[in-house]
């Protein structure tokens, strides 16, 4: 199987057309909440202006795909399968893995644990193609990461105030939560909705108290 570990040999320059990797945040500037589709929209003409066209169009798809799995969840890195790149980008075995080369060598992609079969490998993804933002600004937390980061009390204590909601509360925020992924254009699976439901309780109803344990998840 390809080795996509691949550091640049001794003596190889950069390919034209593509930039040093970065870390830099995807954000021009911090959206209000973590519902704000410009940001994501920002960056896309940013990512299409940077370069993205330059790559061949397989390689787009499995760039777009880690970094939706990356920043677009509120991190530097994606950990996936071959299978599952293969599945949603509707590539076969090989265009994938000589993909994932090309992508590497671009300075796009880095291996940090390479996996097989059912084992996901973990990528580290840059922004190489993207014009940075003159001031670089943290990055927030995607909404799983959020709920992953709060206590096993704060989890217990978040889940039994969403079962116990109004009806009218109840109706209200599954109305939001489709008008926000509607706006992002997503059609999010049934864990992305109850992810998001969870959150907006935990935005509405312990705002202030998680807010001091967690400053900075709001």
């Amino acid at each position: 199987m390809t080795d996509y570990l691949g550091s640049e040999k001794e003596g190889e320059s950069e390919p034209d057309g593509f930039l040093k990797p970065d870390s830099s945040v995807i954000y021009e500037d911090n959206p209000a909440s973590l519902w704000d589709p410009l940001p994501y929209f920002t960056f896309l003409h940013r990512l299409i202006e940077g370069g993205l066209g330059d790559l061949r169009s397989g390689d787009q798809l499995l760039y777009l795909k880690m970094f939706r799995e990356s920043f677009g969840r509120g991190r530097e890195t994606a950990s996936i399968t071959m299978k599952d790149l293969g599945r949603t980008t509707g590539l076969g075995k090989r265009a994938v893995e000589e993909g994932l080369t090309r992508l590497t060598h671009y300075g796009l992609i880095r291996v940090l644990s390479k996996g097989h079969g059912h084992i996901a490998t973990e990528y580290q993804i840059f922004r190489a193609l993207a014009p940075y933002p003159i001031a670089k600004k943290s990055i927030k937390p995607s909404v799983e990461t959020v709920l992953s980061q709060l206590s096993t009390d704060e989890q217990s204590k978040l889940h039994q105030m969403a079962r116990t909601l109004e009806p009218d509360d109840r109706a209200r925020i599954d109305s939001e939560i489709k008008e926000q992924f509607q706006a992002l254009g997503l059609l999010p699976s049934p864990l992305m909705q109850h992810q998001a439901f969870l959150f907006k309780v935990l935005e509405e109803k312990m705002y202030h108290s998680i807010k001091d344990i967690h400053p900075h998840i709001f």
